[in-house]
């Protein structure tokens, strides 16, 4: 039966027995009863609904770090780009004016604007570099190129004691 089936007919039947196996709970072959179909033929329905089911679900999964992995790199980016701006060569120019100095006759005499002009090399913002390590570290978590970190599950950091009971007349 199931092979004389078109393909809208096919995904009906899938989606029935779908619907009977998760909300009703009913084996393959109480499913095969129900819709007149051989179990092993619900089991392969199933099979193959599941199989689409988990591909449509990689996809999103895939699409969603894809989305996150844009984000992450555009922050990473622009932190570069703001670390950047904050190295190299800062000119500072500092002009004082109104100065006077009193003359050998005792008069104000207004001097010229004194500019001084300070050039010193920044190695860069600290906080921004940190904020591109933290995107960084963010992409390689996403796409889980860093070694798994070892955890103990078993006894929360404390010593394990193990107890045997062993009859005594056989030691």
């Amino acid at each position: 039966m199931a092979d004389n089936l078109t393909p809208i007919q096919r995904a009906e039947y899938e989606r029935q027995a779908w619907a009977l196996s998760v909300d009703e709970e009913l084996t393959t072959r109480e499913i095969g009863q129900r819709l007149g179909v051989h179990h092993s033929t619900v089991a392969r329905m199933l099979r193959r609904v599941e199989a689409r089911l988990a591909g449509e679900f990689v996809g999103a999964e895939l699409d969603r770090r894809a989305r996150i992995s844009a984000q992450l790199e555009q922050v990473v980016a622009e932190a570069w780009a703001a670390w950047r701006s904050t190295q190299g060569p800062v000119e500072t120019v500092t002009t004082v004016t109104g100065r006077a100095e009193l003359s050998r006759d005792g008069l104000l005499v207004d001097l010229p604007d004194q500019v001084t002009t300070q050039r010193k090399v920044q190695a860069g913002e600290a906080a921004l570099l940190g904020k591109v390590l933290d995107g960084l570290a963010a992409l390689r978590a996403l796409h889980g190129v860093d070694e798994p970190k070892a955890v103990d599950v078993t006894s929360g950091g404390e010593p394990i004691k193990l107890y045997s009971c062993v009859p005594v007349d056989e030691v």
